[in-house]
């Protein structure tokens, strides 16, 4: 009976470890999807930054003797077509 009763403690050991690893797997997947969306949205914003920084070079190299006011009517419409494209 001490042999049985030493076999079903680890069985039962056996099942609760194998669980464990199971739900720490899970998580693990969980948090990964997350930072992969989470990364993908900075990637996206980046581009968003990038794109801006590069069309307010060109205007820039176009006419270095812009004033604020171009500039900033500029700035205005790019924010706009960044909104409009979420």
């Amino acid at each position: 009976m001490a042999a049985s009763s030493v076999a079903g403690v680890a069985l039962s050991w056996l099942l609760f470890v194998l669980a464990l690893e199971r739900e720490q797997n899970q998580i693990l997947s969980e948090h990964e999807r997350q930072a992969q969306s989470q990364v993908a949205s900075i990637e996206q914003q980046v581009a968003a930054s990038l794109h801006f920084a590069l069309a307010l070079q060109a205007l820039v190299e176009q006419d270095p003797e812009a004033n604020r006011r171009v500039l900033r009517r500029f700035y205005e419409t790019l924010v706009q077509a960044q909104v409009g494209h979420r």
